[in-house]
């Protein structure tokens, strides 16, 4: 996921039946960042990745 000429981002976390999301504000200054996800239940996520406002890429999460 890429954040370049980014003003701001975030994360955004969401279950297969988007009955669950949380949002990961991030600091568009560094080039990784660590998100503590060891009390989601075992399931599918999608993470999104929000700059300035437009979805710009999306990955599949699964927690075993």
């Amino acid at each position: 996921m890429q954040l370049e000429n980014a003003t701001s981002a975030y994360v955004m976390i969401l279950n297969q039946t988007a009955t669950f999301s949380n949002n990961y504000i991030l600091d568009v200054q560094q080039t990784s960042t660590w998100l503590d996800l060891s009390s989601y239940p075992a399931g599918a996520y999608t993470l999104i990745l929000i700059c300035d406002g437009m979805a710009v890429d999306a990955k599949n999460l699964i927690i075993n």
